[in-house]
């Protein structure tokens, strides 16, 4: 290793603590988007035993839906309206 090899080692501890941070964040981000469809389970159960799947998928296909029909109205009406 060269002289000043311990820079290297705090480059790596660095990033390894950025990694940490990014992991923990985006796991308290899942776990906030899933607080609603969680199910009482027995604690070794699967994941898919764990979330009410079906109010999930239509909760979120009802938001899509909805987001589209915005647009589409959005588009809909800047094609109507006349030219200034």
């Amino acid at each position: 290793m060269g002289k000043y090899w311990w820079v290297t080692w705090i480059k790596v501890l660095a990033l390894t603590a950025v990694f940490a941070v990014v992991i923990v964040l985006g796991y308290q981000q899942v776990k906030k988007s899933v607080a609603d469809y969680l199910v009482d389970a027995p604690a070794d159960a699967k994941l898919t035993d764990k979330l009410n799947l079906e109010d999930m998928v239509f909760d979120y296909a009802g938001e899509f839906v909805d987001r589209m029909m915005e647009e589409s109205e959005q588009i809909r009406n800047a094609i109507t309206e006349p030219l200034a």
